[in-house]
């Protein structure tokens, strides 16, 4: 956002000196002046930077328009091999390629938001941030199996141990600290 916003101030900047050279290039062409040739040559370069700039936040956007939309098609596809493997997480992989969607698609954001199977956990999590019982249950025995797999019956280093202890805490307590059902309002 940043770099379009840069590129839009200096495609700005150069309008404006192109404005005020294409004046002062007729006033001294009017009058007869001799610097008419060499103020034509930097109109020229000026003009040819300025219609290159002109549209560079297109150049940086719509590519990542795409980015955004391949990528959460493939975050889809994850979570949908999810739904048959228990290995994979279904409802985080879709989060992503909600988020994903939104920032290329309202189209496939609403289709995903409203899915009569992937819907409702997204917008639990989206409205509350509410986690279900039976997802914390499932998801912390699959980890504390797989890192127990991992530990014992395979010969496995400490370098890769300890990280990957450490990425299943955090998310076992991330998991665990959300609430399973929505507040209640009084």
């Amino acid at each position: 956002m940043v770099s379009t916003v840069n590129n839009l101030k200096f495609s700005l900047l150069l309008m404006v000196l192109s404005l005020v050279l294409t004046y002062r290039l007729r006033c001294s062409i009017a009058s007869g002046g001799c610097h008419g040739r060499r103020l034509t040559e930097i109109f020229t370069l000026l003009n040819s930077v300025v219609s290159r700039y002109r549209y560079s936040f297109l150049i940086i956007i719509l590519p990542m328009k795409y980015t955004y939309f391949f990528t959460g098609w493939f975050f889809f596809v994850l979570g949908g091999i999810g739904v048959i493997l228990p290995v994979l997480p279904t409802t985080p992989f879709m989060l992503l390629a909600l988020w994903c969607f939104s920032k290329s698609s309202d189209r496939f954001h609403h289709w995903l938001y409203h899915h009569r199977f992937f819907g409702p956990p997204l917008q639990q999590w989206e409205e509350n941030r509410v986690i279900p019982l039976p997802a914390k249950v499932m998801s912390v025995t699959v980890m504390t199996l797989s890192f127990s797999y991992l530990a014992f019956f395979r010969e496995t280093p400490l370098a890769i141990l300890l990280p990957t202890a450490l990425l299943m805490l955090y998310g076992m307590w991330f998991i665990l600290t959300k609430p399973s059902q929505p507040k209640i309002n009084e």
